[in-house]
């Protein structure tokens, strides 16, 4: 079990800290607990009734009527929200999968996954749910209040949801080839793999590499496919390496591939004019 000072429940609920204590006095919906020199913190029960009701306001219940609710009338509630299409829903399934994440439980997570997909389909789910859900988790990695096990617990997931979807595509004929890899050092997969999703549901052949490919595959990979689209992810300076590969580069150029690279703008800017690539800012620009 984690603890959380207020300022980490504010940082993951988006609820004000004021307000919290707010609610603690007029409405009694949490009472903290108290360290021997009389200082608040909460635990994971409380951060995640507070994540639910978060989701109740913003879905346009009022606080007045949330904490009058007993557990079971805020999960029914939530489940309303969740399966009304006139509903706005993705604040919801983010909180869904945080609370899962939490608890490890997989037949939750895969099931908000899931739900995401049918009402959002794949490509805003993973824009609008999954993208910053993991942003949140980056935000319990930033307070020290999550483990490295429930965060590969949800990422692995997520990558085994991204595969079926995948595998369900038909494979098509097409004038491109993409091929597609993390270079050494690069081991987040889940941005390649929506890639991968996005050009195979537009019909584009893909050769998929994975991660932490080493640098002479990669050679031999652009030199046996006959690729014409090379995608990678930059992510870390460690992996900024990548730009220092002549033989890759030469390939490149000699066999007029266009290399698309992902990754932090800010990372990436430098490289843009002195080598042939185009920066991929979002998914949307794939």
């Amino acid at each position: 079990m984690s603890f959380y000072q207020i300022s980490d429940l504010e940082l993951l609920t988006g609820i004000k800290a004021h307000t919290i204590r707010i609610w603690e006095k007029r409405y009694n919906l949490i009472e903290p607990h108290r360290s021997e020199t009389n200082i608040r913190f909460y635990d994971d029960q409380q951060l995640k009734k507070l994540l639910n009701v978060s989701t109740l306001i913003n879905n346009g219940i009022k606080i007045s009527v949330v904490s009058k609710f007993s557990e079971s009338e805020i999960e029914k509630n939530i489940l309303s929200i969740s399966t009304n299409e006139t509903k706005t829903t993705n604040d919801v399934f983010i909180n869904d999968l945080t609370i899962a994440m939490l608890e490890l439980n997989e037949i939750n997570f895969e099931k908000s996954i899931s739900n995401s997909i049918l009402k959002l389909g794949v490509f805003d789910a993973m824009v609008t749910v999954i993208y910053p859900f993991l942003n949140k988790v980056g935000l319990f990695w930033t307070i020290n209040k999550t483990m490295p096990f429930q965060e590969h617990f949800a990422s692995n997931l997520i990558k085994q949801k991204l595969h079926s979807l995948i595998n369900n595509l038909p494979h098509k004929k097409s004038n491109h080839t993409y091929l597609l890899f993390l270079p050494e050092n690069e081991f987040h997969e889940i941005g390649l793999l929506f890639s991968n999703y996005i050009l195979r549901a537009k019909g584009i052949k893909t050769i998929y590499l994975g991660q932490n490919i080493p640098y002479e595959n990669i050679e031999t990979a652009i030199t046996e496919t006959n690729s014409s689209h090379l995608l990678t992810m930059i992510v870390s300076n460690l992996s900024t390496d990548f730009f220092n590969q002549k033989n890759i580069f030469k390939l490149i150029r000699s066999k007029n591939i266009k290399c698309l690279v992902a990754g932090p703008i800010d990372l990436l800017r430098p490289f843009e004019k002195k080598y042939p690539i185009t920066i991929l800012e979002n998914p949307s620009s794939l």
